[in-house]
């Protein structure tokens, strides 16, 4: 694994229209995951909705890092991942389904009762979890520019 910083700064909600800018860990990897160095993230809509709500019962419980759309570099990696070496370039869909439910089986895994969401793509650092590098994980083109790639979701 290559050398991480000790800290980063990131943006945290902690309610209503309130959000903090502060310094924190940086995450590490377990064996499944990697640790995206983010370059660029995006805000939509659901951004805005939950700002001024202050949270979502489905996607985050606040104070936490904040936002969901982002595309970057891959920072780190865990020792059982495959498909992704450090450096490269991807673009991660803040969503991951269960992939065994009826409707996951369906195609429609956007109703799937197990769906998990990502966030903290307003941070120099993001954790993916194992689902998230299985499922939702993509390689960039070169030519790509990351701040169209993390706009993959809001036009998907």
């Amino acid at each position: 694994m290559q050398a991480l910083p000790e800290t980063m700064r990131g943006a945290i909600l902690t309610g209503p229209e309130s959000i903090e800018i502060r310094e924190v860990p940086v995450p590490r990897p377990a064996d499944d995951e990697i640790i995206l160095r983010v370059r660029a993230a995006t805000t939509c809509g659901t951004d805005v909705k939950v700002y001024r709500r202050g949270g979502h019962p489905r996607m985050l419980v606040v104070p936490t890092l904040f936002g969901h759309e982002m595309a970057g570099t891959v920072a780190a990696a865990g020792a059982r991942v495959e498909g992704f070496a450090i450096g490269e370039r991807v673009v991660v869909a803040n969503s991951a389904a269960c992939g065994e439910c009826d409707y996951c089986g369906a195609g429609r895994e956007n109703l799937c009762p197990d769906l998990q969401y990502l966030n903290g793509a307003f941070a120099e650092y993001l954790r993916v979890p194992a689902r998230f590098v299985r499922t939702s994980t993509h390689l960039l083109p070169r030519d790509l520019p990351f701040e169209r790639a993390a706009l993959t979701e809001p036009l998907a």
